[in-house]
């Protein structure tokens, strides 16, 4: 038997709607037929990248406008404050931290301004999240419909009008509360939770179950490689101009106007005409909800996979709810006493930080996938990791420990593809976009308890919300540590029922 032979048929649709066999493709190459040239368009024209760019592109936008705004409600804030300070001129631009302001208006000053920052992302974020989860509710359902395309240039063109809305308030210097109004027009074409959705599920469709967790794990490193440039390009964009956000706030348009134009005329829809067709007879004005019902139904089924459903469920919102608002106060933390960073170091630590993120996810899964590692265990390991990093963040004095700390942190990279991974093997192919749709409202849901919880929390406690993150990450390791119980039980009697049935006496 030839080495190409060995590999599995596993068919691949091509980008024009044919399919292609990865064995074929992998024997030729290695009998010779084809070139290594042929052998790389074969690979492009089939799925083997698929929307990873988009998640690239996507993701880049998000976490440049993540890192321009806390700063710049921040630095907007501070400078309003100096500026109605008696015999106080603001006639340039420069990078305003805590130590400057307690110096020229008094003790507590940069509480104060802190305060109203993140009072500003609360109402921002449970306003635009609210819109989003009602329109993940009627876009995510009917993407088994319509297909998950639909989906990605809904999300970029309601960010791309948001942006848009963004570059007016900051060279105009309106109010800041228009920044709400801006991100609620966003989220009524989906935004976040219509993107994890549609992205899921595109990768649901086109892998197979061994392959599934790999695929997944490949759009998390793609989504950390941006996140990691977004931090840098943005910190260090930032000191460069001396915190003069006018060029900065061009960037996350550019990327939401390139996504759009990408989501329609590169990458291929992962639902054939057939599949998109055949219930499309049968639609109505109401499909879209009836459609998010069936995937809430899906919890309500009398079986051990319903049981595993509700608790990968429950630690995601408790997953996401804890990074969610991790990722909404660091940088408070980080342009506050003890560190004091400057725009530029907390880009550099964000690009260290993704970069660990992504390496992990780089190594451990393929060495997941060669071993056989299920996923509940990777998720596991990646909660522990998580649970360690938040305990010694809450003690953090100097700025190495942080690196040191995102050193082995970034483990955690592959909590939620892991469980994302699980959730999709507990249902059938054709509920896949009901069910994410459902969990993508969940996950959307979480950030309004993320940023509820932790920004409150965090105008209180400081430094210590991060070992009240530390404990609820080990909680929510607990309650994952039962599915794991629940397999090894599920697998246990199987095998003895495999067992008695073997050794029962045939009847003559």
């Amino acid at each position: 038997m030839s080495k190409a032979s060995e590999y599995k048929e596993e068919k691949i649709l091509l980008l024009d709607g044919t399919k292609q066999d990865t064995a074929q493709v992998t024997k030729q190459k290695y009998e010779g037929q084809i070139s290594s040239r042929e052998c790389c368009i074969l690979c492009w024209k089939a799925r083997i990248i698929t929307v990873e760019p988009i998640v690239f592109l996507y993701v880049l936008e998000r976490y440049l406008l993540l890192l321009f705004s806390g700063l710049y409600y921040y630095q907007r804030y501070a400078r309003d404050s100096l500026q109605q300070a008696a015999n106080f001129s603001m006639a340039t631009h420069f990078c305003i931290n805590a130590s400057y302001l307690d110096d020229h208006l008094g003790k507590g000053a940069s509480n104060h301004v802190e305060d109203k920052a993140t009072q500003l992302i609360f109402l921002l974020v449970v306003s635009a999240t609210l819109t989003a989860i009602a329109a993940t509710l009627i876009i995510g359902p009917l993407t088994d419909t319509y297909g998950r395309k639909i989906a990605l240039i809904s999300v970029f063109v309601g960010r791309m009008i948001g942006e848009l809305m963004a570059l007016i308030i900051v060279y105009y210097d309106l109010d800041l509360n228009w920044f709400i109004v801006a991100s609620v027009i966003s989220s009524v074409f989906g935004d976040y939770g219509v993107f994890v959705m549609a992205i899921t599920a595109y990768v649901a469709d086109i892998s197979s179950l061994k392959t599934r967790l790999l695929r997944i794990g490949v759009l998390g490193l793609a989504n950390y490689i941006s996140t990691g440039l977004g931090t840098v390009i943005g910190g260090t964009w930032i000191s460069e101009v001396n915190c003069n956000f006018k060029s900065v706030a061009w960037a996350p348009f550019i990327c939401c106007l390139i996504g759009v134009l990408a989501s329609m005329f590169v990458i291929p829809e992962s639902l054939s005409k057939e599949q998109r067709y055949a219930n499309r007879s049968s639609i109505t004005s109401f499909k879209g909800l009836r459609i998010f019902w069936k995937g809430f139904m899906l919890y309500f089924r009398c079986n051990l996979l319903t049981a595993k459903l509700w608790i990968a469920l429950l630690v995601l919102l408790l997953l996401l709810t804890i990074a969610r608002g991790a990722l909404l106060i660091e940088t408070f933390f980080f342009i506050r006493q003890p560190l004091e960073w400057t725009p530029e170091q907390i880009g550099l630590f964000g690009g260290y930080n993704s970069a660990t993120h992504g390496l992990s996810l780089l190594l451990l899964m393929p060495i997941a996938f060669a071993l056989g590692v299920t996923d509940v265990v990777l998720a596991i390991i990646g909660i522990l990791c998580s649970s360690l990093g938040y305990l010694f963040t809450a003690g953090v004095r100097k700025t190495w420990q942080m690196y040191a700390i995102s050193s082995f942190q970034g483990t955690e990279a592959v909590m939620v593809p892991s469980i994302h991974s699980m959730m999709s093997k507990y249902v059938g192919k054709e509920e896949q976009g009901a069910l994410f749709s459902f969990v993508s409202s969940v996950e959307a849901f979480a950030t309004i308890l993320g940023s509820a919880i932790f920004i409150n929390l965090y105008n209180i406690l400081h430094q210590d919300t991060y070992f009240f993150m530390a404990v609820l990450s080990f909680v929510a390791g607990a309650l994952l540590c039962l599915i794991w119980i629940i397999e090894k039980w599920t697998r246990r009697r199987h095998q003895h029922q495999t067992t008695s049935t073997d050794e029962e006496p045939k009847s003559p």
